[in-house]
């Protein structure tokens, strides 16, 4: 299970890294992950599960990640 769990967090590593080098990924409460994205002094939080639960769980959490760096961008 602990390999899984750090695959999955490379996994969001590289993919939230195609928007921005600025960010923390941690543990949240309830079995989630929060990643928290900046860029130019604005930030936004999105919550991931802590593993995949199906096959489109990683692609929604690309979509949110990139629906947050876009709004921060065309806000700035």
């Amino acid at each position: 299970m602990a390999d899984t769990i750090r695959k999955h967090h490379k996994e969001l590593v590289r993919m939230v890294e195609q928007f921005t080098k600025d960010h923390e990924i941690r543990a949240a409460k309830g079995g989630h992950i929060s990643i928290t994205i900046r860029h130019k002094g604005a930030h936004r939080t999105v919550f991931s599960p802590l593993t995949p639960s199906d096959h489109r769980s990683m692609l929604n959490v690309k979509t949110k990640v990139r629906r947050a760096f876009n709004e921060m961008a065309v806000a700035a």
